[in-house]
């Protein structure tokens, strides 16, 4: 059977099915990496129903958290120190609780109105300037110190 197999491995027939097989898995990762990989730039951390949580708001809550750990210790807190703490598995959790509670709240109609929330936002005693009104330079100060763009704040406090 062996024989067999070896002498049929010469030819030029199993070399091309040989070669065909390997463009296939060629022309298969290559098209999965673009459609769904990282040229498409689709990388759900985690998905509950209709609501996704990306690789980015992951690494986002993970550094947020790395900083108030390292603000309550009073030094930095190193990647294995985090490891040994458990905060890549708190993180998940956390925003496995905020995605599946975001999905209820979405399948109920519950949500705050884009204006509600832009008042809430201007009431934030945390972004008012020394006038006592709403300053955007402090807002936008405030949410660069915790690595947030306004858009994740904005997205995060209407949920």
């Amino acid at each position: 059977m062996l024989g067999i197999l070896r002498s049929a491995a010469g030819t030029w027939v199993a070399k091309a099915l040989l070669l065909l097989l390997v463009l296939s898995f060629a022309a298969w990762g290559i098209t999965t990496r673009m459609v769904g990989g990282v040229l498409g730039g689709h990388h759900a951390v985690i998905t509950a129903g209709g609501t996704e949580v990306s690789i980015n708001e992951y690494r986002l809550a993970y550094d947020r958290q790395l900083s108030m750990l390292s603000q309550q210790y009073g030094q930095r807190v190193t990647q294995e120190q985090a490891k040994l703490l458990g905060v890549d598995n708190q993180v998940l959790a956390q925003l496995v609780s905020g995605a599946v509670l975001d999905e209820q709240a979405r399948k109920l109609g519950l949500g705050l109105s884009k204006d509600r929330l832009a008042e809430l936002t201007r009431e934030d005693p945390a972004f008012k300037g020394p006038s006592g009104q709403f300053d955007r330079r402090t807002f936008e100060y405030l949410l660069r110190q915790l690595n947030m763009r306004p858009e994740d704040y904005l997205k995060n406090r209407s949920q």
